[in-house]
């Protein structure tokens, strides 16, 4: 999270996330450049900008390592632990059926 005078954001649990959503109700955007979720708000005088992944955005990251050879990825069990369940589901290309 930023403003962040040190150079370095501050990382937010996945609680904190959510009630940064629920108390702020920002519009969340998409980032093709950082490949991420993000919003901004204001607190007091100070604003904040705020970059999330989820599964979709993590997914996005993985195709892209994917087609540049990349075969794996290592993701932090503390930051991605709530997201496994839907980054291990198989699904289907767009237009096909699983079976």
């Amino acid at each position: 999270m930023l403003p962040s005078p040190g150079g370095a954001g501050a990382p937010l649990t996945a609680e904190e996330l959510s009630r940064r959503r629920a108390e702020h109700s920002p519009s969340v955007f998409f980032s093709d450049e950082l490949c991420a979720h993000y919003f901004t708000y204001m607190a007091g005088e100070k604003g904040h900008f705020v970059l999330f992944d989820d599964a979709g955005s993590i997914r996005k990251k993985l195709h892209i390592a994917g087609r540049l050879g990349i075969q794996t990825a290592f993701l932090p069990y503390e930051s991605t632990a709530d997201l496994l369940p839907e980054l291990l589901e198989r699904k289907a290309p767009q237009g096909e059926n699983q079976n």
